[in-house]
């Protein structure tokens, strides 16, 4: 096996944890779309980043007046109140006809670079999902606004980040036959020419694990984190869901990539670190869920020397977070 191939894609599974985490959640939603006088059903799945002074999450919001996904921007000063602009940042367009959602947000030089779902509606008997891509300087304004990777239809869980000057993207196929490499996990490539995003070949990544509770579906959530680990070195963290056959059941846990060479998993958790537990993450109680048993966030950002927040929603339709301590480790300058 080569430098190149990561231990995963072949083991399906990487029996290893040396490395310890606490976790500390939010034990109450951010937002609620009680708070907004029935204008929107749920807020979920939000990239968190940082701008200026500010910590910013990208929500996905469903509108109850014709049940589509737009993504709007919420602020904060403090990253735990938070207040959610009433227009939406991405809007739909003739690509996205029926929602965006689930965005991904990287910083790469002086720009932002934001991926999405992007859902055009049915063609050919068969819903079209792809992934978008716009850019900005400022989160006022964005610009370059299209479609990628449109030769590989229907895929989703994108995010593009850089390391050590080289680019690179993941994503996951929405759909496959089961019998591919890739299906139904996440897939990685280095970016040839960052400006058209041309890609190498696609590598597998994260594939499911059987008997585990990523068994059924795997994408990845977070862009990385670079971070001095006591034993590993240095290394990306970043966090990925995976779903189970068993109740369709979503969860978070964590990777760990090597320092050098961001194909190579280092450690990944053997149990999910985020799972649902509360009421607003399960759906019950005065928690109504739109799909229940869901932990799925888009956004981690540093917010001490070896600790990260995580946003995540609950049952598809609450904002939170929780914080995540990762001893022995030390996090770099992003």
């Amino acid at each position: 096996m080569n430098d190149d191939e990561p231990p995963d894609s072949r083991t399906n599974s990487l029996e290893r944890k040396l490395t310890t985490i606490i976790v500390q959640k939010n034990t109450e939603p951010l937002l609620s779309p009680k708070m907004l006088k029935g204008k929107y059903s749920s807020i979920r799945n939000p990239g968190a980043f940082t701008y200026k002074d500010k910590i910013g999450l990208l929500c996905t919001v469903r509108y109850s007046s014709d049940n589509k996904c737009r993504l709007h921007l919420a602020w904060s000063e403090n990253g735990k109140d938070f207040s959610l602009e009433e227009n939406p940042f991405i809007d739909l367009d003739p690509d996205a006809q029926e929602g965006v959602e689930d965005s991904r947000v990287s910083k790469i030089g002086k720009e932002y670079f934001i991926t999405f779902t992007a859902y055009k509606g049915y063609e050919n008997k068969a819903n079209t999902t792809r992934v978008g891509l716009i850019k900005t300087k400022n989160f006022k304004s964005f610009f370059e606004r299209k479609i990628i990777l449109d030769e590989h239809r229907n895929n989703k869980n994108s995010l593009i980040f850089e390391h050590e000057g080289t680019p690179w993207i993941i994503d996951r196929k929405f759909r496959g036959d089961g019998n591919d490499e890739f299906s139904p996990g996440a897939r990685i490539a280095r970016i040839k020419n960052l400006e058209k995003t041309e890609i190498e070949e696609f590598k597998p990544f994260l594939m499911p694990r059987k008997e585990k509770w990523d068994n059924a579906r795997t994408g990845v959530n977070t862009p990385p984190i670079k971070m001095k680990h006591k034993i590993y070195g240095d290394i990306l963290f970043m966090l990925y869901h995976g779903a189970s056959k068993q109740g369709n059941r979503y969860q978070m846990g964590y990777v760990i990539l090597d320092g050098k060479n961001p194909n190579k998993i280092l450690e990944r958790s053997i149990e999910p670190l985020l799972s649902t537990e509360l009421d607003w993450e399960i759906g019950r109680g005065k928690y109504p869920a739109e799909v229940g048993n869901v932990v799925f966030g888009c956004g981690a950002i540093p917010i001490g020397k070896n600790k990260i927040r995580a946003y995540y929603s609950g049952g598809d339709r609450y904002p939170g977070f929780a914080d995540l301590t990762i001893k022995n480790t030390k996090i770099k300058e992003q």
